[in-house]
């Protein structure tokens, strides 16, 4: 899980990482003193931990408005009698900063198990925003100038407008590694691994090479993805 921390202070930010680093889960975290510093990194994350006051910023107006990128939240505060004007399809918890030790890791537990039942991603194509499942997502391939999905219920290969590969990467989740320059791959969908060759066959039957400078990493997260979903 991707999890972005907005707080302008930062013992709090180095507080709630350490938290987190500490509960033993492989998430990818980062931290900012600001919105403006977060909207200008531009990726995406599967969760934010978000201060509801920041100087010359208000984090409630910030999601209630749409800006943020279909994140789901979780306010980290002093301040409860704000939460009143708190409520937002995508806001899933608030802890009130002195309960934050007790309640920090249940919060992101409960916003792990969430995502993890129905994560899904829009993307455009040449007729239109297509909505898929995560779950139903094999690879993605970047073939003649063109980028492609494969999705398990498709037989063929899903052309998007996107004209990059690393555009659609930036949007996805942990469980999504690229092995290669044409190919970015869910971890959770490869059937078979040759460790001779470095090829992978995914539920499909297509075979892909991973890129040999990445290997030893690709093992290592596809290892760290497969044990923790055990």
């Amino acid at each position: 899980m991707k999890i972005a921390i907005i707080d302008d202070s930062k013992t709090q930010r180095e507080n709630i990482k350490e938290i987190l680093h500490n509960n033993g889960k492989q998430d990818v975290i980062e931290t900012y003193a600001s919105i403006k510093e977060y909207e200008q990194d531009n990726q995406y994350f599967d969760l934010l931990l978000l201060d509801i006051e920041l100087p010359g910023e208000d984090g409630i107006a910030y999601v209630n408005h749409g800006l943020q990128k279909n994140s789901k939240i979780i306010y980290i505060t002093s301040h409860s009698e704000l939460m009143i004007n708190a409520f937002h399809e995508n806001v899933i918890g608030f802890i009130p900063k002195e309960q934050l030790l007790n309640l920090l890791i249940e919060n992101i537990e409960n916003a792990r198990q969430k995502l993890e039942k129905g994560k899904k991603y829009v993307f455009k194509t040449l007729n239109g925003n297509i909505i898929f499942e995560e779950k139903d997502i094999l690879y993605f391939c970047f073939r003649d100038t063109i980028v492609y999905v494969k999705i398990k219920q498709e037989k063929e290969l899903l052309r998007l407008t996107a004209k990059y590969l690393s555009t659609i990467k930036s949007e996805l989740s942990t469980v999504f590694y690229q092995v290669s320059r044409n190919y970015v791959v869910n971890l959770m969908k490869i059937q078979y691994i040759d460790v001779k060759t470095h090829e992978i066959m995914m539920e499909d039957g297509n075979c892909v090479t991973v890129s040999r400078r990445l290997w030893t990493e690709f093992k290592g997260k596809y290892n760290k993805m497969r044990y923790s979903n055990d």
